[in-house]
């Protein structure tokens, strides 16, 4: 689920974080992984009990709160489909929710398996006091809408479309023994490194995604792997806000030779010229790369304000316990047991806590005789990459600081009074910007301005190019 080959890439990049810096926060969970997760776990371990999925969400809800992390669990819509999307689309949607619904296809027979088990989930999360939602479409986007208002703090998800749909922060959190036990290392990926390490922003991580594969546009541009994507992306953006159809449409326009060779052009640029790409027809000038490319901007969210979700809750002991008794046949000493075990660890995590030290996170050496106490940095590891993708991320990068200047707009000139321009004693301004479209005439001065602003460099005249995409 997500991007093709994604996830390996972008490891290097993540950050390792103890559970317990988690603390106090709220956490979006995307319940639809979370019950992928406990179905593959049971057709692996060949678990046949009926509605052990409840177990899993019961466990895991239990842990995060134990160690102080509230969850917010987030369902996609399953009965969400609009009239004005093509049928490759919706083809593709059934697709993805059938992988993250466990596989076996997209039937109405499925569906309501699906939304049977969540009815139960959600009636077990309600007795725990646990909030439970619903999107609007996607899950992801949902968790991703519930960060950019301030209601989580990030979302515990698998799943890299989060990112592509708004999201910030990524948590992966693992669990054990059915979720009785959670891994006290977590992974942590954001957004703001990828934008200061990687310079890729929003739009340029949906354009990798569509030229890698994705949900939405399977098997991507045949021939085109994360470092050749990550070139791509150096050589065809122009702006920092550039749309993804935009650098898509450079790209192939380039390969195909209907945009000429330039001396400034770089090697890495001419040589996709001689690459055999498997370039799908009409890319990306086509409906269904559009209908994609909306879907990661625009998608169809809820707006949930912090007033519209529901209050967590104390667990209702009465009917979580006869919950599990009836659907996972729990005894009432198991039950009892759990929670008993669950208060102990809950307890002891707490103390821990309020028994750390300084010196846990601040290494400090003291020499002998002097009073100066010094601090020991330990200098940050930078990860490790090929000399082509770090080409490809100084090009980005190099281009990312060029673009405060090149979008900067002229003052606007001093007003006439009767014909010439009244003298000031201000520096003198530039001309009016030249606005660039496909239908503008342009001079040949306006010309050499243009190709100047495309590569990034200054320019001898003194108006400003504007380019209108």
């Amino acid at each position: 689920m997500g991007v093709t080959g994604i996830w390996d890439h972008m490891q290097k990049y993540a950050e390792m974080i103890d559970v317990a810096q988690l603390k106090n926060t709220v956490l979006a969970i995307d319940g639809h992984i979370w019950l992928f997760e406990s179905t593959k776990g049971c057709q692996t371990y060949g678990v046949t009990t009926s509605s052990t999925f409840l177990v899993t969400f019961y466990n895991r809800c239990r842990r995060l709160r134990e160690h102080g992390i509230e969850p917010i669990i987030v369902f996609d819509n399953i009965s969400y489909a609009s009239p004005n999307q093509s049928q490759v689309l919706v083809d593709n949607i059934r697709r993805k929710r059938s992988k993250r619904f466990g596989g076996g296809g997209w039937t109405l027979e499925n569906c309501a398996h699906i939304t049977e088990k969540i009815t139960k989930i959600q009636a077990l999360l309600e007795a725990m006091g646990v909030p439970c939602i619903f999107a609007g479409s996607e899950g992801e986007a949902q968790c991703a809408q519930l960060e950019k208002v301030g209601i989580v703090n990030g979302c515990a998800t698998s799943d890299f479309d989060y990112f592509l749909f708004g999201g910030l922060n990524l948590y992966k959190i693992e669990f054990s023994n059915g979720g009785r036990s959670i891994n006290p290392n977590v992974t942590h990926y954001s957004m703001h490194v990828f934008e200061k390490t990687l310079s890729l922003n929003r739009n340029r991580l949906i354009t990798l995604a569509m030229l890698l594969g994705c949900d939405y546009l399977e098997g991507g541009v045949g021939g085109v792997g994360i470092v050749t994507a990550l070139e791509i992306l150096s050589e065809f953006t122009i702006h920092e806000d550039d749309h993804i159809i935009s650098i898509l449409d450079r790209f192939s326009s380039y390969c195909k030779q209907e945009l000429p060779l330039r001396e400034s052009d770089s090697p890495v640029k001419v040589k996709f010229r001689s690459n055999k790409f498997k370039i799908p027809y009409g890319f990306p000038n086509t409906e269904e790369y559009c209908e994609a490319a909306s879907i990661y901007l625009l998608p169809c969210v809820i707006d949930y304000q912090r007033s519209s979700i529901p209050l967590p809750r104390d667990l209702n002991f009465k009917i979580v316990a006869n919950l599990l008794l009836k659907e996972c046949n729990w005894s009432a000493s198991k039950f009892d047991k759990e929670i008993s075990r669950s208060q102990r660890l809950e307890l002891s995590i707490r103390k821990s806590l309020m028994q750390s030290r300084v010196t846990e996170y601040f290494v400090s050496s003291k020499r002998r005789g002097s009073s100066k106490i010094e601090e020991t940095y330990v200098e940050e590891e930078r990860p490790k990459c090929s000399q082509r993708e770090y080409a490809a991320l100084e090009s980005l990068r190099k281009r990312a600081s060029l673009y405060d200047v090149i979008s900067e707009l002229p003052k606007p000139l001093p007003k006439r009074i009767g014909g010439p321009i009244e003298a000031s004693a201000s520096p003198a301004k530039r001309s009016s910007p030249i606005i660039v479209s496909d239908t503008t005439p342009t001079t040949s001065t306006q010309q050499q301005n243009l190709q100047a602003c495309e590569d990034g460099e200054t320019f001898s005249a003194g108006a400003s190019v504007i380019l209108i995409q």
